[in-house]
């Protein structure tokens, strides 16, 4: 009598193909920016815009304004120092 071996892989290859299909599956949908993710990143675009044009008129409370609404969505280094300048600016500290 002669046993016929099998790989592991191949013992039950519906379930690693159910499986490869998930990691894949979820993998793209990870990879691929979702409606909700485009929004965010149009709204911290706006008020970094809008912050900027503020700093640059002089209109320091108004890029307050703009720059603590930008720190909500993106927590950034560059979003926290532009804060600071503006509160330089305003001879105020945080």
């Amino acid at each position: 009598m002669r046993l016929r071996l099998r790989p592991s892989f191949l013992r039950a290859p519906r379930a690693h193909v159910l499986l490869l299909a998930c990691v894949t599956g979820g993998l793209a949908s990870a990879l691929t920016p979702s409606p909700a993710r485009a929004d965010l990143a149009a709204q911290a675009r706006f008020h970094e815009r809008q912050g900027r044009d503020h700093y640059e008129r002089g209109r320091y409370r108004e890029a307050l304004r703009e720059f603590f609404a930008l720190r909500r969505i993106a927590p950034l280094p560059r979003t926290t120092f532009n804060i600071a300048l503006c509160f330089d600016q305003l001879g105020e500290e945080e």
